[in-house]
C-alpha cells in the first residue's frame, strides 16, 4: 500500500521587539513576518506525493558529497521515510540545515556534473552558484507551483561540502514523481 502525505507544514518566522529608553522614554517597535505553506497529498499545486530525508550527514572538511535529487541516489537511506522508493520529479520544498553542533560552513551548491539549476539564478554558471550555511544556520526552499522546482537527467545533483571542520547536516525534500 502506498504512503498518504498528510498535515505538511513549512513554516518561518521572524519577530523581534525593539526598544529605545535613551531619551528617558521608554519607545517600542514589534515586527513579526511568518511564512508558511501547507501541503496536501496530490500533483497539482500545493501538492505533493513524496518525501525524502537525511540526517545528520557527517563530514569532515574538506570533503564534498553530490546526492541525487531524482532517485536519491548519495542518500543514506535512497528511500522515503516509510521504506518506499521514490524517483523525483519536482520539489515543492526543500530544507537544508547547519546542525549548530558544526565546527564548520557548509556549502550548498556548484555540483560538478548535472547541477540542480532550479532555484539559483546563475543557471549559466551552474558550478558557482552557491550558498554558506554557518553553524545553526538553515535555508528553507519552497515553490508551492504546480512545476514546483524542476528536476531533470541534467538538473538533479545538490553538492554538499564543507572545506574545514566538521559538519552535521539535515535535509528534507518534499516533492513529486510520477506514478
Amino acid at each position: 500500500m502506498p504512503s498518504i502525505h498528510s498535515d505538511i507544514t513549512c513554516e518561518a518566522t521572524l519577530g523581534a521587539k525593539l526598544t529605545d529608553t535613551s531619551e528617558g522614554i521608554g519607545l517600542s517597535a514589534l515586527f513579526h513576518l511568518q511564512a508558511a505553506l501547507s501541503l496536501t497529498e496530490g500533483v497539482g499545486a500545493n501538492q505533493i506525493n513524496a518525501i525524502a530525508v537525511e540526517r545528520d550527514r557527517s563530514m569532515t572538511g574538506p570533503t564534498s558529497f553530490e546526492l541525487d535529487l531524482v532517485t536519491l541516489a548519495g542518500f543514506e537511506q535512497g528511500v522515503d521515510p516509510l521504506r518506499n522508493s521514490a524517483i523525483f520529479n519536482s520539489i515543492l520544498a526543500i530544507l537544508i540545515r547547519n546542525q549548530a553542533t558544526s565546527s564548520g560552513d557548509l556549502i550548498v551548491g556548484g555540483a560538478s556534473a548535472n547541477p540542480w539549476t532550479a532555484p539559483f539564478a546563475a543557471s549559466g554558471a551552474p558550478t558557482t552558484a552557491k550558498l554558506t550555511l554557518k553553524p545553526g544556520g538553515f535555508i528553507l526552499l519552497t515553490a508551492p507551483t504546480v512545476a514546483g522546482y524542476a528536476l531533470s537527467g541534467t538538473n538533479k545533483m545538490l553538492r554538499l561540502e564543507t572545506t574545514s571542520g566538521s559538519t552535521k547536516a539535515d535535509i528534507i525534500l518534499f516533492g513529486r514523481q510520477t506514478p
